[in-house]
């Protein structure tokens, strides 16, 4: 199969782009996920970032799934009450993080990352989260 009959079996970018933040699926994960249960069409590829080169601007774009500004999800992490790790996994756990703040914000935010004390900073002690967090031991 020639280069340009593989492309043609493909939607366009935009149409591709279109059925994944259509979709529902935020992240790559979720993503490989969907082709595992076979959730994905069959004319859009399992490795979009391969197919679309040219018009390829990254999963978040992709998906639909743009995260806030580093300094937007600490200041949100910092009011939430989250001391540690071990807490912040609880509050994934109970879908708690928003949506436009990564579950693995110390990859997303690479080039910002300090740490999770400086990312959380112990936050101030709310009252609503400790109860949620504490209902979840």
């Amino acid at each position: 199969m020639s280069k340009k009959e593989w492309k043609s079996k493909w939607k366009p970018f935009v149409e591709a782009r279109e059925w994944a933040r259509s979709s529902g699926i935020r992240t790559w994960e979720e993503w490989r996920e969907a082709i595992r249960m076979g959730l994905k069409p069959s004319d859009i590829p399992k490795t979009p970032e391969n197919v679309y080169k040219t018009e390829w601007q990254g999963w978040g774009d992709f998906l639909g799934s743009k995260w806030k500004p580093f300094v937007e999800a600490m200041k949100w992490a910092r009011s939430s009450d989250i001391r540690d790790l071990g807490e912040w996994r609880k509050a994934i756990l109970m879908g708690l993080i928003p949506s436009d703040i990564p579950k693995a914000p110390v990859i997303v935010y690479k080039t910002d990352w300090q740490g999770w004390k400086y990312f959380l900073r112990g936050g101030k002690h709310h009252r609503v989260w400790r109860e949620k967090l504490s209902e979840a031991v």
